[in-house]
């Protein structure tokens, strides 16, 4: 267990997610994948703990990899376990639960914030798991439904409002409305780490950054909406389609419900479409305050499964 996978042990990895995503499909076939590791943490890099749980043979049964996010008043550990079908709600899963409350117990010395809570994510509908999860003292804290707007084709023209202006991100000008954009939208939201410019930053020189999936809205020389969209190589071998992922939607508050939010969301459609993706995908929250998940569906996408969110606090 730990850092330094070889080729050897990549290549398992993704045999395992294969076999897993192979046996999460809904009922009208599609497959479902966990979400990419967000874009947006607010440390250097997020945590790349890998935790395996093998056989006696060496074959991976489970794995995991930490993701934190690091605030000065709270900071979140958190990972969506890949534990073969068979395996799931079982003391092989139980074994990956125990190593992965461990190794975050082990990053506490490194985090400065009073409150750390540590979470782990399953289907909404798997019970097993879920009995799991709480008998292990874990409680439900977030349910994340993910939409999928498929197949990726009619997609409305979208309609700009007067006086915003939607263009490709700009680095270095765009860079400090951006972050404070990002922090106003998301102030609200009990899990948001307020984002660092260098953090910021770290994230634009990140592989998977693209400029062309990397729009905004901007009312003069200002940012006032964000739309982060990803292209996943791994994801898209996993899901068996080309999927893209709308990572990250916004709007400032002050410029909330004039239509900035369909008009951004829809440009990042058609980005992720001319980039050859026939489908997207995007988790949203339950208790968004700002119902973001009616403007989902108001342009296309539809709820296909339902992540849970389980967690305790570690401190």
């Amino acid at each position: 267990m730990g850092r330094g996978l070889d080729n050897h042990d990549q290549e398992a990895i993704a045999e395992l997610r294969q076999a897993t995503a192979r046996a999460d499909v809904t009922d009208d076939g599609l497959i479902v994948v966990e979400p990419p590791p967000d874009a947006l943490f607010s440390g250097p890099t997020p945590y790349d703990d890998t935790v395996l749980v093998r056989d006696h043979e060496g074959r991976i049964l489970a794995t995991a990899q930490l993701q934190a996010e690091i605030g000065p008043e709270q900071s979140f550990i958190w990972s969506f376990p890949t534990v073969r079908p068979e395996g799931r709600g079982t003391s092989i899963e139980r074994l990956l639960l125990e190593r992965l409350w461990q190794r975050a117990s082990n990053h506490l010395s490194e985090i400065p914030s009073e409150l750390v809570y540590f979470f782990v994510h399953c289907g909404a509908h798997q019970g097993e798991r879920i009995a799991l999860y709480e008998s292990f003292g874990l409680r439900l804290m977030r349910s994340r439904p993910h939409m999928v707007y498929y197949p990726l084709e009619n997609l409305a023209r979208p309609q700009v409002p007067p006086g915003i202006e939607l263009r490709p991100y700009s680095r270095g000008a765009d860079d400090e409305s951006t972050v404070d954009t990002l922090d106003q939208a998301f102030a609200d939201d009990p899990e948001y780490v307020p984002l660092t410019r260098d953090g910021w930053l770290l994230w634009l020189d990140a592989p998977q950054w693209r400029a062309d999936l990397s729009l905004v809205a901007a009312d003069g020389d200002q940012v006032v909406g964000l739309c982060l969209c990803l292209v996943n190589d791994e994801r898209i071998r996993w899901m068996g389609r080309k999927d893209g992922y709308v990572d990250t939607l916004c709007v400032r508050p002050s410029h909330q419900r004039r239509g900035v939010g369909a008009a951004l969301l829809l440009a990042g459609l058609r980005a992720l479409r001319r980039a050859g993706m026939v489908s997207a995908t995007l988790e949203t929250d339950e208790d968004n305050p700002t119902q973001a998940a009616r403007l989902y569906q108001r342009v296309g996408f539809r709820e296909i499964w339902r992540w849970s969110a389980y967690g305790a606090e570690l401190r």
